[in-house]
């Protein structure tokens, strides 16, 4: 147990969370691909298009950072530099995607209220947005601690000693 350090630890997570989200955005780019090219289905073709675009390119960048971490594991030196940016730069991402869901979160609530307030307001309506914006926390609470944790991994890759572990 003493070769396993926390960086490590950290590497192994990204290589996880990055191989279920190439899953995810494959599975998703099928789906489209399919809908797109089935008769039956009624498909905004542009809509489709662009959202095919984004899960190929998020599926991309994905796979590459799985590459990336399974490198530094492996004791490749020259992956630590990259690897270390693209932690800063998925930590910038997720900071400005703090003050968005903030805003859409805050954006729901003063709806939501508004709706309740008016006379013929239903209590479904809250039962249907509750889960919405719980949801919605969740994905902030998420963002709020990856950050930390993705400068914690760049500042420790800097600092440690990247080689096989024995």
């Amino acid at each position: 147990m003493a070769g396993v350090v926390g960086w490590r630890i950290a590497a192994w997570l990204i290589v996880l969370v990055a191989g279920v989200g190439a899953f995810f955005y494959a599975r998703d780019a099928i789906g489209v691909w399919l809908a797109w090219h089935d008769v039956a289905t009624v498909v905004d073709a542009p809509a489709a298009q662009a959202r095919l675009t984004w899960d190929i390119a998020y599926f991309i960048a994905a796979v590459a950072l799985a590459a990336l971490a399974a490198l530094v594991l492996a004791g490749k030196r020259r992956a630590v530099l990259p690897l270390r940016l693209v932690c800063v730069m998925v930590a910038i991402w997720a900071a400005t995607g703090v003050f968005s869901i903030w805003g859409t979160v805050t954006q729901v609530r003063e709806g939501l209220a508004l709706a309740l307030a008016s006379p013929d307001a239903s209590g479904d309506l809250a039962n249907a947005v509750g889960p919405i914006l719980t949801h919605m926390y969740v994905l902030l609470g998420l963002r709020i601690l990856v950050i930390p944790v993705l400068g914690w991994v760049a500042w420790r890759l800097g600092n440690a000693d990247v080689s096989p572990a024995a």
